[in-house]
């Protein structure tokens, strides 16, 4: 009688650690319904998005239900808080939608607090204590979005724990060779890179390696170490694909 309570409860621990880490699934594929049906091109349909907002909604909602720390698979971990960062910007967009610029909603970053599991955490706090600092991936740099034309553009379907890493290295490569993110100009014998490369420079040194020696890991066409680095300024207007600009 004890040992079949013991296996009882052997089960129920196991089903709560499927559920707290595993959950993630069912967020997943809320998300990766969400991006199929409002991505296209890098561009959010946001008006679409907040007449039709259910599933925005549910996935949301989900964060709640999901503990982070249970995790076990640190690719489905980092997969699910990609996820979780881009839905969180995409359900605080429409909140406020219609505005032109993530910056109109004050506290946007560093104030507004987001209900995952047992948390509250604003989007900064998302990137840089539960991605940056625990993953210490340069990668995750370009498949971030912060719901402006000037990041990395936002792909149709959700971050897979299976195929997480191959998907970081497509986005770095898509990112590093497009000439909105990186734009050699070899008249000048200069290199022109988007803002995040001096925001987050340190994520992208590693030892004696440069930013060059981290771009050229992706590029097609090597950029010459002895070109000097500019910075492309940062458009901060909404990626919505309704905004004519």
């Amino acid at each position: 009688m004890r040992n079949s309570a013991f296996a009882i409860l052997i089960l129920l621990l196991i089903n709560i650690l499927a559920f707290a880490g595993e959950d993630a699934p069912a967020f997943t594929k809320l998300c990766d319904a969400v991006f199929h049906e409002h991505v296209e091109n890098g561009l959010v349909n946001y008006g679409a998005l907040q007449k039709s907002p259910q599933m925005l909604n549910k996935a949301v909602n989900l964060l709640t239900e999901i503990d982070p720390k249970k995790f076990t698979d640190r690719n489905k971990e980092l997969a699910f808080w990609i996820n979780a960062y881009n839905i969180l910007v995409l359900h605080s967009i429409v909140a406020a939608f219609p505005i032109k610029s993530p910056m109109d909603v004050k506290g946007f970053f560093d104030r507004k607090k987001h209900p995952v599991g047992s948390e509250k955490l604003t989007l900064n706090e998302i990137e840089n204590k539960k991605i940056r600092a625990k993953f210490k991936d340069a990668r995750i740099h370009f498949v971030l979005v912060c719901a402006a034309r000037s990041c990395p553009i936002l792909i149709s379907n959700a971050y897979l724990g299976d195929t997480v890493d191959a998907q970081l290295d497509a986005r770095a490569k898509a990112t590093l060779n497009d000439p909105k993110h990186v734009r050699v100009d070899a008249k000048a014998g200069k290199v022109y890179m988007s803002e995040i490369f001096r925001w987050y420079k340190e994520d992208f040194i590693n030892g004696k390696k440069s930013v060059i020696d981290y771009v050229n890991q992706y590029r097609t066409e090597k950029i010459p170490q002895s070109y000097s680095v500019d910075y492309i300024h940062y458009d901060w207007t909404l990626n919505d694909s309704n905004l004519k600009i």
